[in-house]
């Protein structure tokens, strides 16, 4: 029978440092600003964002729409039981960013900005691997909506 090593003690330090681990490595646009508080900062770029439900608002004109940078803070519950994890949940709970409707006739060009951040936030995250984040969005302007995964 082989001798196993102690377990090594895990304290809230080790957990800090390991969160902020996974953070820093994550790949591509996204890029995990900061750790505030309890909560998790993202910044997603226009190529991760798709904007959906601009047509109520242009009515038969002719028009294309773009993406700001979009910030988001969201938070992560672990749902546990006595037997280990049950669940880890992610929550967008604030967010930033504007997106940009391009009208253009014969005459004048005209752009109107819609601000996002009172939009109601719908969070649909699946951990698919060992980053937990957010890493793209479905910005809804019709039914004044952003839809995190």
């Amino acid at each position: 029978m082989k001798k196993r090593k102690p377990a090594e003690k895990f304290s809230l330090s080790t957990w800090k440092d390991y969160r902020i681990g996974v953070a820093e490595n994550v790949v591509g646009t996204i890029k995990l600003s900061e750790q505030v508080g309890q909560q998790y900062r993202v910044e997603l770029k226009p190529s991760d964002i798709d904007i959906i439900g601009e047509k109520s608002i242009v009515q038969n004109q002719n028009y294309d729409s773009e993406a700001s940078d979009f910030y988001l803070l969201f938070d992560i519950d672990i749902e546990y039981r006595s037997w280990g994890i049950k669940g880890i949940y992610i929550n967008a709970t604030t967010v930033a960013g504007s997106v940009f409707i391009n009208i253009w006739t014969d005459g004048e060009d005209e752009t109107t900005e819609i601000d996002c951040s009172e939009f109601e936030l719908e969070t649909d995250v699946e951990i698919t691997s060992d980053v937990i984040s957010i890493q793209s969005l479905v910005v809804d302007v019709e039914n004044r909506k952003i839809i995190c995964s």
